[in-house]
């Protein structure tokens, strides 16, 4: 399976859904979605894996390499 980035996305006020986009930029998710497993198991419809370590804030997948645990 090819890899698939989650990312928040803000809504109304303070809320915010979720959207996944593919780790090559190739594909978006269709819609938001307001549950984050469902963001994922859509993302696996469309042939995607979701890396669920690295979440992304609003419009900004994280980077390769990049590193994600508190040590530093």
């Amino acid at each position: 399976m090819k890899l698939a980035y989650i990312y928040s996305v803000r809504a109304k006020g303070s809320d915010f859904t979720w959207k996944w986009r593919s780790a090559d930029g190739a594909q978006d998710s269709k819609q938001a979605f307001p549950y984050y497993y469902d963001c994922a198991d859509d993302a696996r419809k469309h042939g995607y894996t979701a890396e669920y370590d690295r979440v992304g804030g609003e419009h900004t997948p994280p980077a390769h390499g990049e590193q994600t645990s508190g040590t530093q």
